[in-house]
């Protein structure tokens, strides 16, 4: 899962959910996206928006990624297997994409005054539906 609870670098106020899953792990195999969907579906889990899938095509990915980013703050998108795979081949199984404009604070977010994300419709994320 990856956390949208607190501003990191761009601040999100349309958000489905404070926190969206990239890959459910059973033990130390991380579940194929096609398990993963399935998971999410049966928990009521969100899944990360897909802005491209497919064979690795840098550039079909960066232009959907730029096209995705024309109505959406984003600082970045993580790529993932399709497959599954151990923890073992995690560092040639997933990757992590920042854009250029992406700018490191000074201080990391974790240690600075913390900003709260918003939900779409105004709902608090303290709410448990």
């Amino acid at each position: 899962m990856c956390s949208s609870f607190y501003r990191h670098t761009c601040e999100y106020d349309n958000l489905e959910t404070m926190f969206y899953v990239f890959s459910i792990w059973d033990g130390n195999k991380c579940l194929s996206w096609e398990q993963t969907e399935i998971w999410c579906n049966l928990l009521e889990l969100k899944i990360v928006p897909v802005i491209y899938e497919g064979i690795y095509d840098q550039k079909s990915i960066l232009d959907s990624f730029a096209e995705y980013g024309k109505s959406e703050p984003t600082e970045g998108f993580v790529i993932r297997l399709k497959e599954e795979f151990s923890i073992e081949n995690f560092e040639n199984s997933l990757s992590k994409y920042v854009k250029k404009s992406f700018i490191l604070p000074s201080d990391h977010w974790r240690y600075s005054k913390k900003i709260i994300n918003k939900l779409k419709n105004g709902k608090s994320p303290w709410e448990i539906i």
